[in-house]
């Protein structure tokens, strides 16, 4: 119900949350809305089944509950990332193990986890999810946007914290410039020697 209810509040988007999906009954078909769906997916498995069930675009899973009200670098933001990285790794392993298996091991699979043959080939000849997948949570570094590029990821979902910096434009410009220029070392160096302060609010 929740989905439908924002899309009859005419928002652009949904982000399917893992909170409140695991405290709703509503279907996970996201094939009957007229608006794009990103989902939360913690592993191969988990993306393959959220991309068959409609969703445009897949984030890493965030880890909740953990100091939120420090400011800066904290607690939240460096487990967050590690999750997000160590969600990559995960993902990349899978999809290696599922390249080493025949067709008929694949299809059982497949037929076992809820998603279709097809769409695990493609993956595994593109060597990643066959749509933009996102790395969420903790985000507000430079370098640690440059990393989360440079693993795999098409992007990072940034920290609110962000917009408490001291110069949050700055800030921010920053973090898509080295998105955009993760591959160039002598360019990230130039960006995070002045990438403004977080923590004073």
């Amino acid at each position: 119900m929740e989905s439908t209810v924002m899309q009859a509040s005419f928002a652009d988007g949904l982000d399917a949350s893992e909170t409140l999906t695991k405290a709703s009954t509503e279907s996970t078909d996201h094939h009957r809305l007229d608006i794009p769906v990103i989902c939360g997916v913690g592993s191969l498995d988990e993306g393959l089944k959220m991309i068959t069930a409609g969703a445009v675009a897949l984030r890493s899973l965030i880890l909740l509950g953990l100091n939120k009200d420090a400011p800066g670098h904290n607690r939240e933001d460096c487990q967050d990332i590690r999750s997000a990285m160590s969600t990559m790794a995960d993902i990349k392993s899978a999809i290696a193990a599922m390249a080493g298996k025949s067709e008929a091991e694949r299809k059982a699979c497949t037929d076992e986890k809820g998603y279709g043959i097809g769409l695990l080939n493609q993956t595994i000849k593109l060597g990643r999810f066959p749509v933009p997948f996102f790395a969420d949570g903790g985000f507000i570094f430079p370098i640690d946007a440059a990393m989360a590029r440079d693993v795999g990821y098409d992007g990072v979902i940034a920290s609110v914290q962000l917009f408490r910096a001291a110069n949050p434009e700055k800030r921010m410009r920053s973090m898509v410039l080295a998105t955009t220029h993760y591959d160039k070392p002598d360019f990230l160096a130039k960006i995070t020697e002045d990438h403004g302060a977080v923590g004073a609010i």
